[in-house]
């Protein structure tokens, strides 16, 4: 569980195939560093998320450069996409 004070950030995304199809599958955001927020260790994993009939995802990631927690940091996510045709 997350501290209550860890900015999230909103992330959308819309994905299609070069014929306009929408895609089934998800997409993966993998942390790849330990992050302390209020004292509480985060440690690495990856948060999937999937598409939704559209090819669309809405979701909220942990923020890994905020300044009001000391982090400054490089971004620590980093997404790939699953699809099934």
């Amino acid at each position: 569980m997350l501290p209550e004070s860890w900015t999230l950030i909103p992330v959308t995304a819309k994905f299609q195939h070069f014929d306009g199809r929408p895609p089934r599958g998800a997409v993966h955001f993998a942390a790849r560093q330990v992050v302390v927020v209020d004292g509480v260790t985060v440690v690495p994993r990856t948060i999937t998320v999937h598409l939704d009939p559209a090819g669309e995802l809405a979701t909220e990631l942990p923020a890994t450069m905020d300044p009001a927690h000391g982090q400054h940091r490089e971004p620590v996510h980093r997404g790939s996409l699953t699809c099934a045709p």
